[in-house]
């Protein structure tokens, strides 16, 4: 039962390996830092890293190449092999390695899972950039930043998506469709165990929104929700890792309202909007169907997990 989380300290790795029994595999390093370290002079350079503080490193994934050269060459000086190494390097191919962190670097992840060879529960602790690939990668305030659509038609450019193919499920891979389906349809776990393909949930084929010819996906998102709250049955569950407005469902409260807030947060709530009345505190109940979780991303799977085995009937 693998787990992979980011985002997370010590304590977690801690709690995870001495009070649960968990494997605990760190991955910090991609590949291209792992082979920089071998390099002449990259013991000083993963020493800089090592103890960089996140605050620095994260502003430096922002600036980009210039800035990580500069800052390079402040702190370590000119220290011969450790400067030829970075000066091989181009601002673009220097800032590429620098935020060569593991939890990116798909060769890393590949080569951690397979090296999993038993079925005893394993966590996987994964260094990331936030906002990786982005062009806000690393800024202080890209928690909720979005991009412009130049910065957005740029993106798609690079990810070599087809205008009009952006929700196509292997659109911008180098591999046939065909190949991936099947794949994905054969996979096997390392300890033989075929991936499980569940049913698909029965839903209307049409659903009587209302789509504008320009709409934010948060919005759509709450717009569908808001047609699921007015039928019958309680099959749906909605979560938000951080709170309902991040995600569009202020924009159609009446799901919440109908189907409920989770009471967990109050106090958070109260604390959070003292600046007006949250007309969503009047509809928190037990058996609410929506759960806010605050900013806490592990949370939204463990109680998805749950979730799931309460479906299943396993629980």
């Amino acid at each position: 039962m693998p787990l992979c989380v980011r985002d997370c300290g010590s304590g977690f790795e801690i709690a995870c390996s001495a009070i649960f029994g968990w494997d605990v595999v760190i991955l910090k390093y991609g590949m291209l830092l792992q082979d920089a370290f071998k390099e002449p002079g990259g013991d000083k350079l993963r020493t800089w890293i090592d103890t960089c503080p996140n605050q620095l490193y994260s502003a430096l994934v922002f600036q980009g190449g210039a800035a990580w050269r500069k800052r390079l060459r402040d702190d370590l000086g000119d220290q011969g092999e450790v400067t030829q190494l970075i000066e091989r390097r181009s601002d673009d191919e220097l800032a590429r390695l620098m935020t060569n962190l593991a939890g990116h670097d798909s060769p890393s992840l590949t080569q951690a899972f397979n090296a999993i060879d038993h079925d005893r529960p394993v966590c996987f602790i994964c260094y990331t950039v936030k906002g990786f690939g982005l062009p806000m990668a690393g800024h202080k305030d890209n928690h909720a930043g979005l991009m412009t659509p130049a910065q957005m038609e740029a993106f798609r450019t690079l990810m070599n998506v087809r205008a009009g193919h952006e929700w196509d499920k292997f659109e911008g891979l180098n591999v046939s469709e065909r190949a991936l389906q099947d794949f994905s349809m054969t996979f096997r776990s390392p300890n033989g165990a075929r991936a499980k393909i569940h049913p698909r949930l029965p839903f209307p084929a049409r659903c009587p929104v209302t789509i504008q010819p320009v709409m934010a996906t948060q919005t759509g998102f709450g717009t569908l929700l808001n047609e699921i709250g007015k039928r019958p049955g309680r099959i749906c569950v909605s979560y938000c890792d951080d709170i309902a407005g991040r995600y569009g469902l202020d924009q159609s409260r009446p799901w919440v309202n109908r189907r409920g807030l989770s009471p967990v947060r109050h106090g958070r709530h109260v604390q959070e909007r003292t600046h007006s009345i949250d007309i969503q505190l009047g509809n928190s109940r037990r058996k609410a169907q929506h759960i806010e979780l605050g900013i806490a991303e592990m949370n939204l799977f463990i109680h998805a997990v749950c979730a799931w085995l309460v479906a299943q009937d396993q629980w």
